[in-house]
């Protein structure tokens, strides 16, 4: 037995910033004894995947997921490299050199009121060839504190206790713009950058807000509306469509990022959509325009009913 299932995942609840994804995709007798069969509607909490490699293509949508989720407007993204003289012989010496400039900017955070929270992740190889590049690292973090300040802890370690080092690199500090698809534009660059094997890829700190998922609703759609959205939205997704059925969201707006069909020989056809809420503006142009649409079949209604009276009067006086 096969059926549709559709399940709901919301990766930002911040004003101005409301985002879900929707996937859909074929459940069989197979994914049911792996998955089990979650029909209630509650929100829970989406687990990490076991690896947190971002050459996995399961840990990569997490990763843009839990991204969105916290952080945005304000925040900040930084990349960390380094100079000749410091550059790591290895990953592990790069990744301490990370341990050691979280536990220095920590305290800058703490200072200022402000939740410490992070995402960062070092890069080693191009995600297109295994063409070694210079390390360097990428680190996402709240904003409201002084950026020359997280770029000057960028430090090698002191054999003096108490005492900065030598700085061990560049560093660039930009405040997180994101755009009407949140910063999956930046996750995208992010999550290209490392491919080293299985190693961790990308580590998080603790208390990050999970995206929540609405589990699973198995009976709004069914094999033919499937069919029918793979058809047609292959080519260009059918944005009244998805308004439609999800009313106060819209999708997204950049296509490349907001809509993925799959179709497989094994798991079957699947759709992932995110979408946005829309905006209180957006929702006013829109009920304005159903207004001017309605005034206007409204108005074709009342001409068509006045000629067929004229008619109708014409045809009384002969």
């Amino acid at each position: 037995m096969a059926f549709v299932r559709e399940r709901q995942i919301y990766t930002s609840t911040r004003k101005g910033e409301e985002m879900k994804e929707v996937e859909i995709y074929l459940m069989t007798e197979g994914k049911m004894k792996y998955y089990g069969s979650h029909r209630s509607r509650k929100r829970v909490a989406l687990t990490c995947p076991k690896q947190a490699n971002l050459n996995d293509k399961r840990s990569r949508v997490y990763f843009d997921r839990l991204a969105n989720t916290n952080f945005g407007i304000g925040d900040f993204h930084e990349s960390l490299t380094y100079t000749d003289k410091h550059l790591p012989i290895d990953i592990a010496e790069g990744e301490a050199n990370m341990n050691r400039y979280i536990a220095r900017i920590r305290p800058i955070y703490e200072k200022a009121g402000i939740p410490f929270r992070y995402i960062w992740l070092t890069s080693y190889y191009t995600d297109s060839d295994d063409i070694p590049v210079r390390m360097h690292h990428h680190i996402l973090l709240p904003g409201g504190v002084d950026r020359d300040l997280l770029e000057d802890m960028w430090r090698a370690k002191s054999p003096k206790r108490g005492k900065l080092g030598e700085k061990l690199g560049a560093v660039n500090c930009d405040r997180i713009q994101p755009d009407g698809n949140g910063i999956s534009a930046l996750c995208a660059y992010l999550a290209r950058q490392p491919k080293e094997g299985r190693m961790r890829r990308w580590h998080a700190s603790i208390g990050l807000k999970k995206p929540t998922v609405t589990e699973p609703d198995d009976d709004r759609y069914d094999l033919r509306d499937l069919k029918k959205m793979v058809e047609d939205n292959a080519d260009r997704p059918d944005v009244a469509f998805w308004e439609k059925n999800y009313p106060g969201w819209t999708l997204q707006d950049d296509r490349e990022y907001a809509y993925t069909v799959a179709n497989s020989e094994i798991s079957g056809a699947s759709l992932r959509v995110k979408l946005r809420k829309l905006t209180e503006r957006e929702l006013a142009s829109r009920y304005d325009e159903r207004i001017k649409r309605r005034k206007k079949q409204l108005v074709k209604r009342l001409v068509k009913n006045l000629r067929r009276l004229s008619r109708q009067k014409y045809k009384m006086r002969r």
